[in-house]
């Protein structure tokens, strides 16, 4: 919680000194984007987030049935749950740039 406040800190006062390149997950899921549309990085960057979050995806749901009680079954459901969103929203990027 404190590396995200300080994140957004330092995003809040730097954005005017120089153009920011990257991208946070906001708390409510939605994905705020810095990088142009035009940066030939982005791309790669939003292939590499769909190759980590599914593989992160696939050991989560491994996991899942064999969690020692539900409050861990739904800790891993959960965190699954918000890669997923995170997924489907580089996904959309992905599709925009083609």
């Amino acid at each position: 919680m404190g590396i995200r406040c300080w994140f957004e800190f330092a995003i809040k006062y730097s954005i005017d000194e120089r153009t920011l390149k990257g991208c946070c997950l906001c708390e409510d899921g939605m994905v705020e984007r810095f990088l142009d549309a035009e940066d030939p990085v982005l791309e790669q960057v939003l292939q590499w987030t769909v190759r980590r979050d599914a593989a992160d995806i696939q050991q989560l749901l491994e996991w899942l049935p064999n969690a020692a009680n539900r409050r861990d079954q739904r800790a891993l459901f959960e965190r699954a749950q918000s890669l997923m969103c995170e997924l489907n929203a580089a996904m959309k990027e992905l599709e925009q740039l083609n």
